[in-house]
């Protein structure tokens, strides 16, 4: 089964001096869906090892906020033996991957 979702990614400004260099429209607060936090070291990795003339992909696992629901943390991303990519697809396997540490986690 194959499950495409759009996700945007969203950036936060801690210092005063980055929150008054960097502004973005609010309207994405109205939105009905799931907000995904991903850890900047994720992110890095994943642009890292991706080639710009083929596809890669992996399982997106992580965790709900206690408090709300709506935001999913990311963990990890599950990166599984991949064949055949081409610019335009990308072959898995068919089974999910099963590891204790994933036990704990949501696929996303």
């Amino acid at each position: 089964m194959v499950v495409q979702a759009e996700a945007r990614l969203e950036e936060y400004a801690a210092s005063p001096y980055e929150q008054s260099a960097f502004s973005s429209k609010t309207n994405w607060r109205s939105e009905t869906g799931y907000t995904y936090i991903m850890p900047k070291n994720i992110l890095k990795k994943f642009i890292c090892i991706a080639d710009i003339r083929t596809q890669i992909s992996g399982y997106l696992y992580g965790a709900s906020r206690p408090n709300n629901p709506q935001v999913k943390e990311l963990c990890c991303i599950a990166m599984l033996p991949q064949w055949a990519g081409t610019h335009q697809q990308v072959h898995l396997p068919s089974a999910l991957p099963k590891y204790d540490l994933l036990n704990d986690l949501e696929l996303f």
